[in-house]
């Protein structure tokens, strides 16, 4: 006779908002930097590798999402939408926190509605970490043949120009020249 298992254990916030991250960028290459983890504050911070993206407070009293103030436009509809009064950074005292803004919100569903401004986030903190923008790397013509970057360093590659032009079918040398 068969046993059934039923598992009860109940998921934390972190490990629902990393789920519901990783299935909104749909790409393991970029998933496998992104650490979603609760901190002894009661806040769950998202960042790519050690970069803090936002950090997320869901308590009774305080329920809030903080972003860096440059990234503040990627939740413009969720901002106009629910009224949210953001807190900017002329609106905060301390130094340290003045590039970050706090946008209010109401539940931890609110922050599942979020998660494609906040993996656009995740994407904009990860490419900042392959460093200066360049046009291409020696392996350009592999890389026309293969119609992909093949640059075996994901977060370099994440700074090629002309992997960006491959994406988008633009291919300038090799067998498969189409400009």
């Amino acid at each position: 006779m068969e046993q059934l298992s039923i598992d009860f254990t109940e998921r934390s916030d972190a490990e629902i908002i990393r789920e519901a991250l990783v299935k909104e960028i749909n790409n393991p290459e970029f998933t496998k930097y992104l650490v979603v983890e609760a901190n002894k504050d009661e806040t769950i911070s998202i960042r790519a590798k050690s970069f803090l993206c936002a950090k997320i407070k869901l308590t009774r009293k305080v329920r809030y999402i903080v972003v860096r103030t440059k990234n503040i436009d990627c939740f413009a509809d969720y901002i106009a939408s629910n009224k949210a009064q953001v807190t900017t950074a002329e609106d905060q005292l301390v130094e340290e926190t003045k590039e970050w803004s706090r946008i209010p919100i109401t539940s931890i569903d609110d922050v599942l509605a979020l998660t494609k401004p906040l993996s656009i986030v995740f994407i904009l903190v990860l490419s900042e970490l392959g460093g200066e923008r360049f046009g291409c790397c020696a392996r350009y013509v592999q890389c026309s043949d293969e119609r992909k970057c093949i640059n075996p360093d994901f977060l370099m590659s994440l700074a090629c120009a002309y992997k960006r032009h491959l994406e988008a079918g633009r291919i300038f040398y090799g067998k498969n020249k189409n400009i």
